[in-house]
């Protein structure tokens, strides 16, 4: 089965495949090969990069704390790389910058969240939040009565 191809597309061949069983029309593309180096040169911020064991301070100065000096993150490659124990020296010293400085965990997320209003709801639209945390029980649930035992289950005796 031959196909007409018009000159603009290519040269067409049959080609027998083992899809379609093996009567599949495709275009020539022998030692054709698809080169990314095009695309990574438009688009340079796709290349493979590796990652760094450090801890970021922030996402402004984009800087890794590697021990006692600070790496730039743009800047470190396959190269460079540290190693664990180098990687755990610079956790140890971003923990204590992050003490010494007064910021943990908790401070750095309620400062980054903008959703926290501070009274133990989300913020609502235009502003409006609960003041209190929890809503009143309904007047019919007493909490001050007291939990009463469980009955004590008699066991029977079965004739066995």
């Amino acid at each position: 089965m031959l196909a007409f191809v018009s000159a603009a597309a290519g040269c067409c061949c049959p080609r027998r495949d083992a899809l379609n069983c093996g009567n599949s029309m495709t275009l020539c593309t022998k030692g054709m090969v698809l080169s990314p180096d095009p695309h990574r040169r438009r688009m340079p911020w796709t290349a493979a990069k590796e990652c760094v064991p450090g801890v970021v301070h922030s996402s402004k100065e984009k800087m890794v704390l590697d021990g006692a000096r600070r790496v730039d993150v743009d800047c470190v490659d396959r190269a460079s790389q540290v190693y664990p124990l180098e990687a755990l020296r610079a956790a140890v010293a971003s923990y204590e910058y992050n003490t010494s400085t007064g910021r943990t965990f908790l401070k750095r997320s309620l400062r980054q969240n903008p959703m926290c209003s501070g009274n133990g709801f989300t913020a609502r639209i235009g502003g409006r939040g609960r003041t209190t945390r929890t809503p009143p029980a309904p007047p019919f649930i007493s909490f001050a009565t007291a939990a009463t035992q469980p009955a004590p289950i008699r066991l029977a005796d079965f004739p066995g």
